[in-house]
């Protein structure tokens, strides 16, 4: 596994009261980025930036861990068009909420194609529907009323802690791989903070921000004013530096 994967990840498990039939909620606490997590969703005025949530693949796999099979599946795209790029990292379970403003198809019969009586839409043109509804319609499926399996806090737990060594799954693997070499990329100065510690001259966030990007005239003065006795100074000291202004 990716060193970035390798230290101490924070999760939140939120249980509802239709546990051990219903799987829990899920949330990484942090920007992590793994076949198994999405970041919240762009549209969502209470998203958190700086967490991310179980995605449909991970559902998927708790599901038939607990002795269930998933067939029927929302498959998401890109770029605003049902036909558009796969996003496979923000599909969901049919039985999920499908946000307002995305683009994609209820896959029924879970071929990862979209057939001609599946559903598919482009961004706009629905408001917050599942799939459970539009695949139970057509002939064959009756999604919702499949047997609901048992979960069990232990297997929740060996799953999530397996997701950080590799794939969950022989069809997983690719996109596990892609996944992990970017998160190892963008964590970078992370892993660099970890092993350096102070010594390191600079940290930032592992979301992407690398340090060449930042201004070597801004980062030096960022650590000259540091020292300043009050904000008013420090602020005095920016302004004044010719670097930025107000």
């Amino acid at each position: 596994a990716p060193e970035a994967y390798r230290k101490h990840h924070r999760m939140l498990i939120l249980f509802s009261s239709s546990w051990p039939l219903a799987a829990p909620t899920i949330r990484f606490l942090s920007r992590i980025r793994t076949a198994y997590a999405a970041s919240e969703e762009e549209d969502d005025t209470y998203a958190d930036v700086h967490s991310a949530r179980a995605n449909g693949l991970l559902l998927k796999r708790l599901q038939e861990a607990a002795g269930g099979s998933v067939i029927c599946m929302w498959r998401q795209t890109g770029e605003c068009r049902s036909d558009g790029p796969r996003e496979p990292d923000r599909d969901k379970m049919c039985s999920e909420a499908i946000p307002k403003g995305a683009s994609g198809f209820c896959d029924c019969n879970g071929d990862g194609l979209r057939d001609a009586n599946e559903s598919a839409y482009n961004c706009g043109a629905l408001n917050t529907l599942s799939c459970t509804k539009e695949c139970d319609s057509l002939p064959g499926q009756n999604v919702s009323t499949k047997a609901l399996p048992r979960h069990s806090l232990r297997s929740i737990l060996q799953l999530l802690h397996r997701s950080f060594g590799g794939p969950l799954h022989a069809d997983d693997r690719r996109l596990w791989q892609r996944a992990a070499d970017e998160f190892n990329t963008t964590s970078d100065t992370a892993v660099k903070y970890v092993k350096y510690g102070q010594r390191h001259k600079s940290f930032f966030s592992s979301g992407g921000l690398y340090e060449e990007a930042i201004d070597e005239r801004l980062r030096s003065l960022l650590s000259e004013v540091t020292n300043a006795t009050s904000r008013s100074e420090a602020k005095q000291r920016l302004l004044k530096s010719g670097v930025i202004s107000e």
